[in-house]
């Protein structure tokens, strides 16, 4: 089971390490890009090789939009340097100081953009550093952010992607509506308008046609960095060859170096255990004793404790924090079920340890069934020596169970091949099968019947197989004209002839024993039983016997000429008048 849990985790480590070690590759890769656009020049230079094409228009692009952003900032600036001294002038201007920190915002995203064009791809969001003291709930943020941000750099690319397409949208739907206001602007212009006018269209004009160009340059800007991105995934084949290799030499030698101590340890201490059962095996009661349980089950436990450590040991030596995290996130989220539990697992290692309620070669009743417990384990084994199969429960059912020693006890009304009696129709029947399920009867007459194994061990069934004998009691009478020699020559004369009969009619068995009393005086005859004990192995002619005595008595009555009486009814003729 340990072995099951413990190549679950490593898979799912194994898993998402690979995701995020392609993620930090992708990144990685997005940086080498662009590092590699920021030295070409230098390279060219040194190597002087053949230039192709492409590259050259990409490096003439790239200096055509350093130009614009250039002479931007240099414009921005000038005019900011111009407001700021009309402002010192004035005595207090509200309109001029709030164009001035819209003047700022753009100079401030001008110099961005000219850095983010510079630099290439690298996204500049990651140069923060912050060494401010922080709390602890700060703290353990900071424990398990390597976890949260590599599972978040398995999707940037495609938000960044996506971000950047919305910027491209938004900024040409931006310059479009601009360049609408201008041409709107440039229509009253046409016309001729008073000299104050135009000075104002002028500057309407003006703050929408610097509108226009921010907008264009900020496309152009998103336009770019998304050309990078999409240059950096093109050869995805060759991407995620590095990225297998790189996690292989990481993250996943860290893994292999784990799974090799685990299971180091696992192979020692099961040696161990495989010496000492063999030393135990000499001995038949030792492997029963409670000794013996607590030795095996703490090996077990010192094993698993033993691969845990090992592994967290390897990923801390190793330095692999995203492992770590994983595997103690994953030893937390235990350790909050095992409290859940507690209880359970305490009761279960009582039985387990052959010192609950349930133990090992006692009778415990199951749905009102006796069974022997065969063995404790995760699912226990019960037999019942009259059953054919075995009973199968998990470890949990057994609790509120108790079992007691037993010596010479019966554990089921019969045995396969017995015969039993059925008070209720006053039948007998064989005993075909007994399984945990269903006990199967068969009539004399040979049809079967299936009963619920519970409800047949209470159902009080007669077994006449294991009686000591079977005793039959058949009733008879004769006429009344024989009432002078009813107490004496009568009952004589028919036991004669009923052990007679019973002896020649091959009952195997030579236990027979035939007695005749009379019972009573009836309406119409006098009545008499005759008893009739036979040995066990009798009991599958029952019906004969039967038969037998009455064949018996009747020959009694015939050989003696004896009337058998007949029911009468007497009817009462009332006075006609």
């Amino acid at each position: 089971m340990f072995t099951q849990q413990l190549a679950k985790q490593l898979f799912f480590s194994l898993t998402l390490a690979l995701l995020v070690s392609t993620a930090e590759h992708g990144s990685a890769q997005e940086s080498t890009a662009a590092a590699g656009e920021n030295t070409l020049e230098q390279v060219d230079q040194e190597i002087e090789p053949e230039v192709e094409p492409v590259e050259v228009s990409e490096q003439v692009r790239k200096a055509q939009e350093l130009e614009e952003l250039g002479s931007a900032i240099a414009e921005k600036a000038k005019t900011l340097k111009s407001l700021k001294s009309k402002v010192r002038k004035s005595v207090s201007n509200p309109e001029l100081e709030l164009e001035i920190a819209v003047i700022e915002h753009q100079l401030e995203t001008l110099n961005k953009s000219f850095e983010q064009v510079a630099i290439g791809s690298i996204n500049l969001d990651v140069l923060g550093i912050d060494n401010q003291s922080k709390t602890w709930q700060e703290e353990l943020t900071l424990v398990i952010k390597p976890l949260l941000e590599n599972l978040r750099s398995l999707t940037e690319q495609p938000r960044r992607k996506e971000n950047l397409r919305q910027i491209i949208t938004t900024q040409k739907e931006t310059a479009d509506k601009a360049l609408q206001a201008l041409e709107s602007i440039d229509t009253l212009l046409a016309q001729e308008p008073s000299k104050t006018q135009t000075q104002l269209l002028k500057d309407v004009k003006n703050s929408w046609l610097r509108t226009k160009e921010d907008a264009e340059r900020q496309e152009q800007l998103a336009l770019y960095q998304l050309t990078s991105l999409n240059g950096v995934d093109g050869n995805w084949f060759t991407n995620l060859q590095e990225s297998l290799l790189r996690f292989f030499r990481d993250r996943g030698l860290t893994l292999l170096i784990a799974i090799g101590v685990s299971f180091s340890i696992w192979l020692v201490l099961a040696g161990l255990r495989k010496i000492f059962d063999r030393q135990g095996k000499k001995s038949a009661k030792q492997v029963n004793r409670t000794t013996y349980r607590v030795i095996a089950y703490t090996q077990r436990l010192l094993t698993i404790l033993l691969i845990v450590i090992a592994i967290l040991t390897v990923f801390f030596v190793r330095g692999d924090v995203l492992l770590l995290v994983i595997s103690l996130a994953l030893l937390f989220a235990s350790a909050l079920g095992l409290k859940n539990l507690l209880p359970q697992f305490v009761a279960e290692s009582r039985l387990l340890l052959n010192i609950g309620g349930v133990r090992e070669h006692e009778m415990v009743m199951v749905d009102g069934v006796p069974w022997r417990v065969a063995s404790i384990n995760i699912f226990s084994k019960f037999v019942n020596p009259e059953i054919q199969g075995t009973l199968r429960l998990p470890l949990a059912s057994l609790k509120g169970m108790v079992s007691r020693p037993v010596k010479s006890e019966k554990w089921f009304p019969s045995s396969i091949g017995d015969w039993v009696l059925d008070q209720n129709d006053e039948r007998i029947y064989e005993v075909t099968r007994q399984t945990p399920v269903l006990v199967e009867l068969q009539s004399a007459q040979g049809t079967s019947k299936l009963i619920p194994t519970a409800d047949y061990f209470s159902a009080g069934l007669i077994n006449l197989t294991h009686s000591k004998h079977i005793r039959i009691t058949n009733p008879f009478g004769v006429d009344y004209g024989l009432q002078s020699i009813a107490l004496d020559v009568v009952p004589e004369t028919l036991q004669k002839y009923v052990q007679k009969y019973l002896e020649e009619a091959q009952l195997d068995t030579t236990r027979i024993d035939v007695r005749v009393e009379f019972d009573k005086a009836g309406e119409s005859s006098l009545d008499y039983l005759v008893i009739a004990k036979l040995g066990s192995s009798a009991a599958k002619y029952y019906y004969r016997i039967e038969r037998t005595i009455q064949q018996a008595c009747v020959a009694a009555c015939n050989a003696n000429d004896w009337s058998i009486p007949f029911p009468q009814m007497m009817v009462h003729k009332g006075d006609q008048s």
